[in-house]
């Protein structure tokens, strides 16, 4: 529980009414006695109880609503007082009775207006939300030579309106809503501020589990003040309030910024919101102006000049509502003045004016959303805004075709008092089909209608819609533009499956697997499997049924989550498989079914065929034993990828025939691969998407993009308008971008069948470490997609870790997903969606693949900590001890906050005060510190082109006395290197440097990005107006061993950078900038969601050498077997007829190691060409590249 009580808060509120009696007494012969006056005080002090609820569940402080809690607070009320009661405010009390408090007689009854104004404020803002019964004792306890009274408070945790001040919910509806909270609260203290942090999604401390309520305690002090009457009968003075003495002291000195928000455009006879976030210092501290008010050290006023027609009417503290009647641009001011016993410097008062455009009505707003294709609902969202004294009279849209063959023009209809809507009617032609207009809202100020609509276009057609408005004094606007709808084209359907497969050992059965790959436009499909099993002979089984459904044969099951993506089944005997597939349409978006037939569900089908071949019998006089043999075949591109999936059994067989069992894994390399001589980065792919104001309440701020090792990820809500007063709404579209050649893979529109999103906070992406499946979290769900067509998967029950890897035993070796969470590992079936907890440990930071083990750090206890390896093939997991440090507390954290591509483990511990870098053999290589910890910092590790981390890379954040500075430092982990930087200013950090957005290494440079807070104001405006923190990249250059800063680095956009991402091939800036127009391009300045990828440039043996890092089995023993390993790297050009032969030959070889040219280059004006190779021969047996 925390109790909020102080005379400088507005949660303190001074009032008093008068009682006047007269004193007679007795005259002098020298000077009369004088009269006295008795006066009647009442004083409202609004406390607060706070009670809040944990993650774990449990209600803090013993307190839960519905509880009856006794405390004890001060009230400073004044000396020598009289006739001392408290009660609990009223607002039905009768005027003299107990509870009752004037709010409009401003002689007597004195009190902060702070977030509340006035008497239906008060109650709207704290008596509904109060606690009641109240009880309040302790009267006798003043104290009339300090002035102090100590009451007892008993409320009980009961709203009087029965609802809950939810302070969660109030803090989702982001910077306002955090203003109006503190506007009530007044100055919080730093307990409460840090249980609220919990609750603030926009806070890093958020957790959606924690849970907060406020019961606002309203307590009148009635009291009796005796003052002298004045000389002259009749004379009374007016009382001065009874001010504490610590009140009386005012600093001297104060310095200060006038700072007006201001929106920049308003429409005439519209009401905007003046806010003042001027900034001062008192004595050396920082005060914002809300504080500085309450604590009467000045006073502030806005206003418009006095020839402008309009008004300004107070309405908080530090807020002020503005109406303009007329059209034009008028200034606004704000003015700053000290009060008495202080003054500013260098003038005792301060200004700030900015200018609004009063804009004339009636103005359309509108917003064209849905999805722009044939058979698909389409909404034109239209917004008008209107003058208070002149209400809209006529409004109408039109639809046409570019070559004006087809127009319709839908009617709101005006009945002469007003719009009906229920009058409104459709129309249509051939290609475009309408519903009625339909009103969402309407006020004074806005009228809001929407038009839905499809159209039936077979080709890409040009079409314009045409919206008219007019107010009843005669007063038009129109607007038109031009928008394109695509055709809706079938899906192309395709199967991939081996070319070949073999039965079981020891068995006659062969398992059968095929995958749909089928190509759509942006629609999911529903899949139909048949199959004719033959028989040696090539003929079917069964010639009366020639095509059965898959789900009929023997051992039939889908390993796609029930969706049929993959899908297997089993064959007895060897001989040819005939498939089909046969898909059609399954619309994501929304549609107007009325005038959608079965015949617009567009489809395809095809079919392949594959065998079950036989394996020559080997014939020998000594027992035979097959060797296992682990091979790795690292695909150039997609197309050889594809080739060697299909083809992989031919090479098992060709194995199995020498004698090896094999466990085959195939990879596509990034095609991102360059010269080994260049070093740095280049510009790829980029995105620029809608946002709209609310938007940073929400996870779209810091969480709508990702990147993996090939592509960009982003997810977008639907925007329906560009005011600040819109939140994104379903559907929201998560798209795959291409991040070298920035084309679009797919998009997956995600519906509420699938999952409601609604504004707030969520997980959002997470990926596989084979790039198979991306996942977006949200709601305690996964969305499960695959990566290569955009195909719906599943969306389980379940919140997937940051770390997730595919594997599993079986054929394919795929049959599970694995997430490591903080409570354990967890195993999710591919085939059913089961979720199994497979490993129950405190797993802390982030893990990796590495030598084919995925490695993670388990807290085993108290300064215990061990690496673990789980085996993504049996699901085995070892645990081996990391070196102790005896000197660590026992209530040390450790998390492991980075791995390297060779299992290198950097721990952070106690939230990174320092670093521990531990070899993959658990021995401890260095510990690392150096970095200011008693300000804001981050830390990181900095990774090479091969994934190894050969520095630990740090920013912080210190103020001096006059100066703030932004620091940068990296120290060596396999050496004693150590470099720093700074940078300074004089009027705040000039950077976010204890959040760095990314660091890395690039050859002999080391790159530390740091952001900055990028948002618009409500109304309109920058952040960045009132602080002066940009994007900083940092460079250290070893061979100099300098640093440097540079605000243009082109990892950012200029000085604009919030969020980074990063993998070993790119790494990915972003900033979102939440304006009043949701409207992105040229010419919308900051306004929208924007990412950029920077690609990195690595050599073909870095890459080769990552891989090969993360597959490669270690030289040491597994399961009790020794195991040897292969790799392949297979370009286009060995694609040949004999691949398959080649690579037998060179793994049945045990002896031999094989490498063939890398680089073949002719020398610039000669006959001759140079030949370079690369040996990878380190901790991995055998290598063939």
């Amino acid at each position: 529980m925390y109790v909020i009580h102080t005379k400088k808060k507005i949660l303190h509120i001074i009032a008093a009414a008068l009682i006047i009696i007269i004193i007679s007494t007795a005259t002098s012969s020298t000077k009369a006695s004088a009269a006295m006056m008795d006066s009647t005080h009442y004083r409202l002090s609004t406390g607060v109880v706070f009670i809040w609820k944990n993650s774990e569940g449990k209600w803090q402080n013993g307190l839960s609503p519905g509880d009856t809690t006794t405390y004890t607070d001060y009230f400073s009320i004044g000396q020598d007082l009289k006739n001392i009661s408290a009660y609990r405010y009223n607002p039905e009390a009768p005027i003299g009775t107990e509870g009752h408090f004037d709010f409009n007689n401003n002689q007597y009854y004195h009190w902060n207006k702070g977030a509340a104004t006035n008497y239906e404020s008060y109650n709207l803002l704290y008596y509904d939300y109060s606690a009641k019964p109240l009880n309040v004792s302790g009267e006798e306890n003043y104290d009339a030579e300090t002035g102090k009274l100590k009451l007892v408070l008993s409320p009980t945790l009961k709203t009087v309106s029965g609802i809950n001040y939810d302070v969660k919910e109030k803090l989702s509806f982001g910077v306002q809503g955090k203003f109006e909270l503190l506007e009530l609260l007044g100055s919080p203290t730093q307990e409460l501020i840090d249980a609220m942090n919990l609750m603030d999604p926009a806070s890093e401390q958020y957790n959606p589990n924690v849970e907060g309520y406020l019961y606002f305690v309203p307590v009148i002090i009635q009291y009796t003040v005796t003052t002298e009457l004045p000389d002259e009968p009749g004379e009374i003075p007016e009382e001065e309030p009874v001010i504490p003495e610590e009140e009386q002291q005012i600093p001297k000195v104060m310095e200060g910024q006038a700072v007006l928000d201001l929106p920049k455009k308003t429409y005439e006879g519209h009401t905007v919101e003046a806010m003042d976030f001027s900034q001062f210092t008192v004595d050396g501290e920082a005060y914002s102006a809300r504080r500085l008010y309450e604590e009467d050290l000045a006073s502030n006023s806005f206003s418009i000049p006095q020839y402008v027609s309009g008004n300004v009417q107070r309405i908080g503290s530090t807020t002020s509502d503005v109406t303009i009647d007329k059209t034009g641009y008028y200034p606004v001011t704000l003015r700053v003045d000290a009060k008495a016993g202080g003054e500013f410097t260098p003038s005792s008062k301060l200004m700030d004016t900015k200018n609004i455009e009063v804009m004339g009505t009636p103005a359309i707003l509108e917003n064209l959303a849905g999805v722009q294709k044939k058979n698909r609902k389409q909404m034109l969202n239209i917004t008008v805004a209107t003058s208070p004294k002149y209400p809209l009279a006529e409004l109408w849209v039109e639809l046409e075709r570019s070559d004006g063959t087809e127009k319709v023009k839908l009617e709101h209809v005006y009945t002469g008092t007003g719009f009906d809507e229920t009058q409104n009617t459709l129309v249509n032609s051939e290609l475009i089909k309408t519903r009625a207009i339909d009103q969402t809202e309407a006020d004074k100020y806005f009228t809001t209608v929407q038009l839905s609509f499809l159209t039936k276009n077979d080709v890409q057609e040009e079409f314009t819609y045409r919206i008219y408005a007019k107010d009843c004094r005669g007063q038009d606007d129109i607007v038109e533009a031009d928008f394109v709808v695509a055709p809706d084209i079938p899906p192309e359907a395709k199967i991939e499956t081996e070319d070949s497969f073999l039965r079981i050992k020891g068995t006659d059965i062969a398992v059968i697997t095929a995958e749909d790959s089928s190509i759509c436009d942006g629609d999911q499909v529903h899949r139909s499997w048949f199959a004719v099993p033959m028989d040696g002979n090539g003929l079917p089984y069964d010639a009366s049924e020639e095509w059965m459904p898959l789900n009929l044969l023997s051992g039939y099951r889908d390993l796609s989550f029930g969706t049929g993506k993959k899908v297997a089944f089993d064959k007895i005997g060897v001989g040819p498989v005939q498939l089909r597939l046969k898909v059609r349409d399954v619309w994501v978006e929304e549609t107007l079914h009325e005038y959608i037939t079965e015949e617009d569900y567009l489809k395809d089908e095809t079919e392949t065929l594959t065998e079950v071949v036989n394996i020559a019998p080997v014939v020998s006089l000594k027992p035979i034993f097959n060797r296992e043999e682990r091979v790795l075949l690292l695909a150039e591109n997609s197309s050889v990828f594809s080739d060697l999936n299909a083809g992989c059994n031919i090479l098992r067989e060709k194995l199995i025939e020498k004698g090896i069992d094999s466990d085959i894994k195939i990879e596509k390399v990034p095609g991102l691969a360059t010269s080994e001589a260049i070093r740095g980065y280049y510009p790829g792919a980029s995105a620029e998407l809608p946002y709209g104001f609310n938007g940073i309440n929400t996870f779209l701020e810091d969480k709508w993009f990702s990147i993996d090792e090939e592509n960009l990820y982003t997810i977008n809500g639907t925007w329906l308008s560009g005011t600040h007063d819109y939140y994104p709404e379903m559907p929201y579209v998560i798209s795959s971008i291409n991040a070298e050649d920035n084309t679009c893979n797919w998009r997956y529109t995600i519906n509420r069948d699938v999952m409601d999103i609604k504004p707030g906070v969520a997980e959002s992406f997470a990926h596989d470490d084979s790039g198979k499946y991306l996942f977006f979290r949200y709601g305690g769900q996964t969305l499960i997609i695959a990566k290569d067509t955009g195909a719906y998967l599943a969306a389980v029950d379940m919140t997937l870790g940051d770390c997730n890897f595919v594997g599993g035993p079986g054929t394919g070796n795929d049959s599970s997903i694995y997430t490591v969470k903080k409570d354990g590992i967890y195993a999710i079936s591919v085939e059913t969606g089961e979720i199994r907890k497979i490993y129950g440990a405190r797993i802390s930071g982030t893990a990796r693949r590495v030598s084919g083990q995925i490695n993670f750090l388990v807290q085993t206890g108290p300064m215990t900590i061990s690496r673990g390896k789980m085996d993504p093939l049996s699901e085995q997991i070892i645990l081996s001890g990391i070196q102790k440090i005896d000197e660590d507390a026992a209530d040390t954290a450790y998390k492991c906050i980075g791995m390297d591509a060779e299992g290198t483990m950097i721990i952070g511990l106690n939230d990174d005060q320092s670093v521990r870098v531990y070899g993959a053999d658990n021995k401890l290589i260095k510990e690392i510190n150096g970095w200011r910890t008693d300000g804001d910092f981050g830390v990181t590790p900095a990774y090479d082109e091969k994934g190894k981390c050969n520095y630990i890379a740090s920013s912080w954040e210190v103020r001096g006395s006059t100066k703030y500075y932004s620091y940068a430092g990296i120290w060596g982990v396999n050496d004693d290197a150590v470099h720093e930087c700074s940078m300074y200013s004089t009027s705040g950090f000039r950077t976010d440097a204890d959040h760095p957005m990314f660091a890395m290494q690039a050859g002999d440079k080391i790159h530390i990005q740091t952001g900055a807070m990028w948002a618009g104001l409500y109304g309109g405006g920058s952040v960045m107006g009132y602080y002066n923190e940009y994007a900083y990249l940092c460079t250290f250059d070893l061979t100099k061993g300098i640093g440097s800063f540079d605000s243009a680095g082109h990892f950012a956009f200029g000085m604009a950078g919030e969020y980074g991402r990063y993998t070993d091939p790119m790494v990915a800036s972003s900033y979102t900038f939440n304006g009043d127009s949701t409207d992105v391009g040229p010419d919308t300045g900051m306004n929208g969601l924007r990412a950029k990828i920077m690609l990195r440039y690595n050599s073909l043996s870095e890459v080769i050498k990552r891989f090969l890092s993360k597959h490669a089995a270690n030289t040491g023993v597994i399961e009790g077997k020794a195991e040897g390993a292969s790799f392949f790297y297979i370009s286009e050009n060995d694609m040949d007829g004999g691949i398959y032969d080649r690579l037998t030959e060179r793994i049945a070889d045990e002896d031999n190691v094989y490498e063939t040219v890398l680089a073949v280059q002719q020398i610039e004006g000669s006959e001759k060409a140079s030949i370079s190779r690369q040996y990878f021969l380190d901790q991995i047996g055998r290598a063939h590249v």
